[in-house]
């Protein structure tokens, strides 16, 4: 892609969202974040496009979300690339149902596919690595996660999407890139995914003259109190007693 206008549509979760990555010097939570989806728009600015960007994410979305609420509001918008990473929710809910989870992403893949010529998606990563859990439970927690990214896997294969395999990449279980709820990224962690996400699209033969950004370690946790309380308290809570709903009976 050698034109200087480039149009960016993102649909999902709170990754999607940025959470975990609150702009500086802005307190708060919702729309005040960057994200990795803005460090993408930063490198891809830097190298002289004009970026314009649809993020139709939301915290806590699940599949059925983004069918239900996020591809309506979609509808008849073109863009250059498009995202869709999701599923870490759908995991949490006690009735996952892999075979609606597959029918969802494959509604979502083949919407985004007539929306765009690239779209990319991302395998779900190990996010039960930063949680003290019992043996047996995190063996649980990570069959499911390899069956829903054996799902991501098929309905990327299918809709031909460039896929970021977070799943196996080993930086993502290091306590460097997590926020304090140890479930979103912080600063770092979110720059670093954009950095594969370029990556990823250079070896796909897009943008390849823009520069891979150096992102810069900030060690643990955000850097915002007002996030650092949200994150720490209620998104820690939710996801504890979730896990524990969803896999400790089981």
């Amino acid at each position: 892609m050698t034109s200087t206008d480039v149009r960016i549509l993102a649909l999902g979760d709170s990754l999607t969202l940025g959470v975990g990555d609150p702009k500086p010097g802005r307190p708060g939570f919702e729309g005040r974040l960057d994200g990795w989806v803005a460090h993408l728009v930063s490198a891809l600015s830097n190298a002289g496009r004009d970026v314009s960007v649809v993020n139709k994410a939301f915290a806590g979305a699940q599949s059925s979300h983004v069918v239900g609420d996020q591809l309506p509001r979609i509808i008849g918008l073109r863009a250059d690339v498009a995202t869709c990473i999701i599923g870490v929710n759908d995991l949490f809910r006690p009735a996952f149902d892999v075979d609606q989870y597959r029918a969802n992403l494959d509604t979502t893949f083949s919407a985004l596919s007539i929306a765009a010529p690239v779209v990319i998606t991302a395998t779900i990563h190990p996010f039960d690595a930063q949680y003290p859990l019992p043996t047996a439970m995190r063996s649980r927690v990570r069959a499911a996660t390899a069956e829903a990214n054996a799902v991501v896997r098929e309905m990327a294969q299918r809709h031909h999407l460039l896929v970021l395999d977070l799943e196996q990449r080993p930086e993502m279980q290091s306590p460097d890139i997590w926020a304090v709820d140890r479930l979103h990224p912080n600063r770092y962690g979110h720059q670093l995914i954009a950095v594969e996400v370029l990556r990823l699209l250079h070896e796909a033969g897009h943008f390849t003259d823009v520069e891979l950004p150096q992102p810069t370690p900030l060690g643990r946790g955000a850097n915002d109190l007002a996030h650092v309380v949200w994150v720490g308290g209620y998104v820690h809570s939710v996801v504890t007693s979730r896990l524990r709903e969803r896999f400790a009976s089981r």
